[in-house]
């Protein structure tokens, strides 16, 4: 029993290592055609590196610069969009999504907000929903280890410094993880997508039949709110709604 537990732990690490070099190696080959001027064969190592289910941040921020390259500006806003999604404070991503933005036709104004409510956005997103979540348990070990010195010290100066740094710990700990939630949740019922197809007539109903609203065109961010067969309700930034077909867009 504890040969096999022994030879599959190393498979498993070995499995795990091997991954991780060919990611590299197709990463660094990316990188070399990117410099290189060789923009669709490293799209092709970017993209197979996706479709395998690796995923980070940098990944999709260079694929995004590649297909702006390429001049497929849809492309290029849906993979910034998906690197900020992972590292939302990243000033070198904002800026190319930005310039990226500049090419959309479509001039949609946002709906204001109010001033607590961005304020409490933008500090949230000041980091991803996973870095305060690893914050979260990075204290919540603390507490622990403070918590065990509480218990088992005999000094009495130190009994109350853990005692009340523990209590602090646990309190900060609850508190970013209540963050990493909410961070979490607005994420995924954003539904964001991106518009792909040149020039989409919104329409009033899920159906050709239905009446025209407006037009939206490709690289325009858009909010899923249902579906209905092939048909998909988005809204956009302004708070107009309507519907299109679930293959003029791609989900962010």
């Amino acid at each position: 029993m504890i040969r096999f537990l022994y030879i599959f732990f190393l498979s498993v690490v070995f499995s795990i290592t091997l991954q991780a070099g060919n990611s590299q190696i197709a990463l660094d080959s990316a990188k070399i055609n990117y410099d290189k001027g060789n923009y669709e064969i490293a799209a092709k190592y970017y993209q197979e590196l996706i479709d395998s289910g690796y995923v980070a941040s940098e990944l999709y921020y260079n694929m995004g610069n590649v297909m702006y390259k390429l001049n497929n500006i849809p492309a290029a806003i849906l993979n910034y969009e998906r690197a900020l999604l992972m590292n939302p404070n990243d000033e070198e991503i904002q800026f190319n999504l930005k310039m990226a933005n500049q090419y959309v036709i479509d001039n949609v104004e946002k709906i204001p907000e109010l001033f607590v409510s961005t304020w409490f956005s933008d500090f949230l997103n000041n980091l991803s929903f996973d870095a305060w979540a690893k914050y979260s348990v990075i204290l919540f070990i603390v507490f622990l280890i403070l918590l065990s010195i509480y218990f088992f010290s005999r000094i009495v100066t130190l009994k109350k410094f853990s005692f009340w740094m523990g209590i602090l710990s646990l309190l900060f700990s609850v508190l970013f993880f209540y963050f990493a939630s909410i961070q979490f949740d607005e994420t995924m019922e954003q539904n964001a997508a991106i518009v792909f197809t040149p020039s989409v007539t919104v329409k009033g109903s899920p159906d050709e039949s239905g009446t025209d609203l407006f037009q939206v065109h490709e690289g325009l961010k858009v909010y899923v709110q249902d579906e209905v067969g092939e048909w998909v309700e988005i809204k956009i930034a302004d708070g107009n709604v309507g519907w299109i077909k679930e293959g003029d867009i791609v989900i962010i």
